[in-house]
């Protein structure tokens, strides 16, 4: 008979292997895949013009953030409606399906300001 430990072990390292590598993940952006997978080169998202100091970053972030323009996207987020699970997927104007285009562009947006380096996917 085996030892309760060595069965808790074996489910253990079991969990923990298919947790690394999830197989029910789907991307729509085949890049965004490939990160995941950890089949990408580093080196093609280094930045052209790294932070050398830490203290540049909170710099960085007091010029690129304003109080205005996060009030405006939770503005925006609110004239989108209903957002619950049972809203429209379709509409181009309300429900869960507009927010989450209009949330998609965003972070294209944010991408292009910093050197294509952050990939926007949709998870489904």
């Amino acid at each position: 008979m085996k030892s309760p430990i060595l069965c808790f072990c074996c489910l253990l390292v079991s969990l923990i292997t298919t947790a690394q590598n999830p197989t029910n993940i789907l991307l729509t952006n085949p890049t965004a895949a490939d990160i995941l997978d950890g089949n990408y080169d580093p080196a093609e998202y280094a930045s052209d013009n790294p932070i050398i100091h830490a203290d540049d970053i909170i710099c960085l972030m007091q010029d690129d953030i304003s109080t205005d323009s996060l009030y405006q996207y939770l503005l925006k987020l609110g004239s989108f409606h209903n957002r619950n699970t049972i809203a429209d997927t379709t509409s181009p104007t309300t429900g869960i399906g507009a927010t989450r285009r209009w949330i998609h562009s965003k972070f294209e947006d944010f991408s292009a300001q910093r050197e294509n380096r952050l990939i926007p996917s949709y998870l489904q």
